[in-house]
């Protein structure tokens, strides 16, 4: 946990904290946000009612469910 694979390179956020996304080599927090929303490229994108393992990268929505955890969507590409 707290490792994101972005453009191809792996970014680690531990220390960041919950609610804190490494998105293209920058860390953003969403904390006051809620549950169920990312920040993407500076934007605030909200998936609650995709379900779980529903990803919204620059603005679509991707899912993941069938390809397992440790999987990652970036940028329309899957990545595990």
């Amino acid at each position: 946990p707290g490792t994101a694979l972005v453009l191809g390179q792996l970014w680690s956020w531990d220390n960041s904290g919950p609610g804190t996304a490494l998105v293209l080599g920058q860390l953003w927090s969403w904390d006051s946000f809620g549950p169920g929303t990312a920040l993407v490229l500076g934007q605030l994108w909200s998936w609650d009612s995709s379900g779980p393992g529903t990803a919204l990268v620059l603005g679509q929505l991707w899912s993941w469910d069938s390809f397992g955890p440790g999987t990652a969507l970036v940028l329309g590409q899957l990545w595990s």
